[in-house]
Formats: C-alpha cells, structure tokens, sequence
C-alpha cells in the first residue's frame, strides 16, 4: 500500500523545486507527452451579462491518459439563462506544441474553435444575415418539399395502376431525387444557422419573435397548398361520381396521386409548423403575451381572414349566379357539376374563415386579460404644479391607452403622498423639474422607479429636438410609454411619420406587389 501525502511540506515541494512563490516555468509543459500522464491548461471567463466561458487545453483526452499525446481543446460557454454550448477540436501531434519556460501552449488552429463557439454577436443578429438565412432556408424548404411531392406523386400514381411507371421508375424519379437531397441539406444546415444565431440574441422575446417568422412562413406556404388540394381533390371526387362522370384511367389517375400528393406534403408542413406557433401563445407565462400580440402574428390572421373573406365573397357571387342560371333554364351538362365544385369551395372558404377568425378573438381575449393584470400592477404617480390641465390630461389618456393602471396626483406643494413610495412609475412636468420644492428633490435622487418628464412651456427654456405636439398628443405618447413600461416592451421614442410619408410607403408597397405579380406571370409564361 502507497501512501498519502495530504499536506506537502516545503521538504516536498523542494523535491520538485517548488517554492511560496509560483515561478512562470510552473504553468508551462511538466510532462513528457507520450508517457503515461495527463496534463491540462484551463481558465475561466465571466462577461457583464452573466455569461461563462471555461477553455481548455489538453495533451490528450483525460480518459485515455496512458495513451499516446492526442492534443485537445474544449470550450464550453454558458448563457445567463444556463443554457450550454460545448466545442471540441482534436489535432494532430505536429500541430501541438507548449513551452517549458513559461505558459505557451498552441493546439492546431486554435482560434478557430473560438471563433465559431464565440463570433462577432452583433455581425450574427445583423438585419442584412439573418434576412439572407430566411431566404436561403425557405428556399431550400421550398426546393425540399417539391420534389419530395413530385416522387410521391409518381408512387401513388403506379400504386393506382399506372403499370407502365415502374419500369422506369428510378429513371422517372432520378431528377426530383437528384434536388431532393442537396436540398435537404440545404434547408437544414441554414435552418439550424438561423437558430444557432438568433440565440445571440439579448431578450428571449426576440429569439422567439425571429424564430415565430419562420414558422409562420412555412406555415402559410402549407395551409395554401393545403387548401389548394383540399379543393382540387373535391373537384375531382364530383367530376368522377356526379354525372356526366369521368371514366377512370390514366387521367383521373394521375390527377388524384397528384392531388393526394400535395395533400401528403403540405398538410404536415402546415400542422408542424401552425402547431408550436399555437403552443406558444397557450403557454402562461410572458411571451405569450408577446406572441399573440406580434405583428407576424396579427399579419398571418388578418390575411388569412381577408383572403377568406374575399373568397367567400366571389365564390357565393359565381354559386349564386350558377343557381340563377339553372332556375332560368340555362344550365348546361355541366352546371351541376360546377355548382358542387363552387359549393365545396365555399366551405372551405367558410371553414378556414372561422378557425383563423377563432384564432384571432382568443388572442384578443388573452391580450385584454394580461394587459389588465400588467396595468393594475403598475401604480403611477403624477406630479402636478397647478398650472393648466396637467394632471388631467396624463389621466384622461390613461384611461383610454392603459384602462385600470392606477394613477395618483401629487401636488407639488403638497405633502409628500404615503403612496408615493409604491410608485412603479413618475410622471413629471419639465417646469417641476426645473425648479422643484425640497421634499420632491430629496424623493427624486432616491428614487428608482421609471421618470417621465413631459415638457411643458417654461419661460427662458427650450427643449432640443422634440417633436412639435399638443398637450393632449404629449400626453398620450406618456400614457403610451406607461403602457409599455408595465409591459416590459422597448420604451425608446421612434421617429413619427407624417401621414403623407405612410401613404407613400403604402403606395410604394402597392407598386412592388404589382411588379412581383407581373414578374411571377412573365415567369410562369415561359414554362
């Protein structure tokens, strides 16, 4: 039996030439490589925002430590909400090298495994890289899904008995598999990019706002080919069982494997990707709030909604005109037909419709009730002076912008109010701030809460670089900030428009529907 040493002694640590004092030769290399030992090299880091990095240099991996050197680096980085990311990178021995005189230890390249654990934040979150990453993972999303629906089109329709496709089937199949699959791999290597930089992120609201476009998108993409086969499968299903019927055979084959084809590819694409999109805003906790009040949300209702309800419109106008005709004796051998196939497409018109608009009021009824809870656990002070319509003016706007936050007028002359301390909120005119009374200056240097001060006309002071509003505009832009402060949003002013300026982005918009439309049709036109 060894034994122990658990306390060296002076007499020890001279035994290695070891001293008190740490000398820099004691963090360079101390083993030889390729002999039965391990040794290792680490440091800690901790940034302003709570985040932890350890790096770590080995001479090959601690679990193998009798075997020959294999150099290491490992970092790992935690993010202040704990989540963990952990890098490796092994070199060769010829790429290793570490100074005995002092600590200088080189594995490979080993910069690069910091640069990709660690790059620029702001260069990953920018508007022009994320924007590219959209772009490159739908389309690749986009480039997956149709060859994925042409091969299974061409299965189904051999299954229904189009014998003469399995003779050349790979061959059939060879050039939608041959997009397939570079495809794939480009929507998943991008998506998995995207994700990895949204985590850059500062607020968690934003991550999910980022990730909330991208479901939507293929969410879209997937309720339209969705409804455009549920209708297309309908037509067919009345031209085959209503008189004058089709005759089955190549053509009525085809057209249902290629209509359960896309059924087949764009159902799941919309229930994957509408799915989380709804688990997020059935979550009790704060960002459900976020997302049923996003605008990509509000974006995707509303026009889903209008498109339903114009539909709704012109399919009841071509149902009723039809009906009109065959009352008056004017139908054809195929009026029947035409008005089933415009009934099915009312109702799913009307189906559509009332989910999303469902959607829609139950966002709006979650809003109002957290909205509600936010306000009342705000309280707000505000300080008066006595001159004008001051206070009744923030109150008023209140009222109507942040129903049931509760305010309470200070008098500046006045004693100080015993609620005052509780206020999450200060409202407070520039002319009170100019020349407050003692008791407001003392209580306004300890004070932490939020401060808004709300200029007002002051003789002999001017106030650079605010916009030229109305006492009651001010005062609603105050109420509108409170509001945004008892919900945790972004409180910094933006630039107001003049409404000429919108109208001009609504026309420019306007203009580059049409040239895409126009550009879309001059494409189709050549295939």
């Amino acid at each position: 039996m060894k034994n122990i040493v658990l306390t060296p002694t002076p007499e020890w640590m001279a035994l290695d030439g070891l001293t008190d004092t740490v000398a820099p030769w004691e963090d360079g290399l101390r083993t030889n490589v390729d002999s039965p030992s391990f040794e290792w090299w680490y440091f800690d880091a901790h940034f302003d925002d709570g985040s932890t990095a350890v790096i770590v240099f080995y001479t090959k991996p601690m679990l193998v430590w009798k075997g020959p050197a294999k150099p290491q680096v490992s970092m790992t980085i935690t993010r202040p909400n704990g989540e963990k990311t952990i890098k490796f990178f092994t070199s060769s021995v010829a790429q290793f090298s570490a100074a005995k005189e002092t600590c200088d230890v080189r594995v490979g390249d080993s910069w690069q495994i910091i640069k990709n654990a660690i790059s620029d934040t702001l260069e990953r979150s920018s508007w022009i890289r994320l924007g590219i990453l959209y772009a490159l993972s739908l389309l690749g999303a986009l480039a997956t899904l149709i060859p994925a629906g042409v091969i299974l089109g061409d299965l189904l329709n051999g299954i229904f008995g189009e014998t003469a496709i399995w003779s050349n089937f790979l061959l059939e199949i060879s050039v939608a598999f041959s997009v397939l699959i570079p495809s794939a791999v480009v929507w998943r290597y991008f998506q998995q990019t995207l994700w990895l930089d949204t985590e850059t992120l500062p607020q968690i609201s934003e991550v999910a706002g980022h990730r909330r476009v991208y479901y939507y998108v293929l969410s879209l993409a997937g309720l339209i080919a969705t409804f455009t086969a549920l209708q297309l499968l309908a037509v067919w299903l009345i031209d085959m069982f209503v008189p004058p019927k089709e005759i089955w055979g190549a053509y009525p084959r085809e057209g249902l494997a290629y209509i359960l084809a896309t059924l087949l590819v764009s159902l799941p694409v919309w229930t994957l990707h509408w799915r989380p999109a709804q688990l997020e805003i059935l979550k009790d906790d704060e960002q459900t709030d976020h997302a049923s009040r996003s605008l990509v949300r509000k974006g995707y209702l509303y026009l889903i909604l209008f498109a339903g309800v114009i539909g709704t419109m012109i399919t009841a106008g071509m149902l009723l005109y039809q009906l009109i005709q065959l009352v008056l004796g004017n139908a054809d051998r195929h009026s029947l037909q035409t008005i089933l196939s415009l009934g099915a497409l009312l109702i799913l018109f009307v189906i559509f419709s009332i989910y999303h608009w469902r959607c829609l009021q139950a966002d709006g009824r979650r809003v109002s009730k957290a909205l509600i809870e936010k306000y009342a656990a705000f309280p707000v002070m505000v300080f008066d002076t006595g001159e004008g319509q001051f206070a009744e003016s923030i109150l008023s706007a209140l009222k109507t912008i942040a129903p049931g936050m509760p305010a309470v007028v200070q008098p500046a002359g006045d004693p100080l109010d015993e609620r005052i301390d509780s206020a999450a909120a200060a409202v407070i005119p520039s002319n009170l701030l100019t020349h407050p009374p003692e008791a407001v200056r003392a209580w306004l240097e300890q004070y932490t809460g939020a401060r808004l001060v709300i200029p007002v006309d002051e003789k002999d002071w001017l106030w650079v670089g605010l916009t030229d509003l109305s006492a009651q505009d001010m005062a609603r832009q105050a109420a509108k900030m409170l509001a945004q402060f008892a919900e945790a949003q972004d409180t910094r002013q933006r630039r107001i428009h003049s409404p000429l300026t919108i109208i001009g982005y609504v026309f420019g918009a306007l203009a580059g529907a049409a040239l895409l439309c126009i550009a879309s049709t001059a494409i189709l036109e050549m295939f």
